[in-house]
């Protein structure tokens, strides 16, 4: 394990559990801009795909991109709500 692949995980979850607050006010009803919550999850999905080709192996697990995906998904189905779907 490099020192780097340490550092970008570190960096991964500091900013998943930065995001817990967004989720939960998300899981409370709020929404958030699917477009904006779709785009992040799948670059950052990339990123994971291209950390683990690299040999990243820990940097390459999804922490903030299951975090933004979990946003996307209850906003998205807020959305729904407050349209009667």
């Amino acid at each position: 394990m490099i020192w780097q692949d340490i550092v970008f995980t570190a960096g991964s979850i500091v900013f998943a559990l930065g995001l817990i607050p967004q989720l939960r006010d998300c899981l409370n009803g709020y929404t958030l801009n699917l477009w904006t919550a779709s785009i992040t999850t799948v670059v950052l999905t990339l990123y994971c795909v291209t950390y683990a080709s690299l040999g990243l192996w820990l940097s390459a697990i999804p922490f903030t991109a299951t975090v933004w995906a979990l946003i996307l998904i209850v906003s998205w189905k807020n959305t729904l709500k407050a349209h009667g779907g």
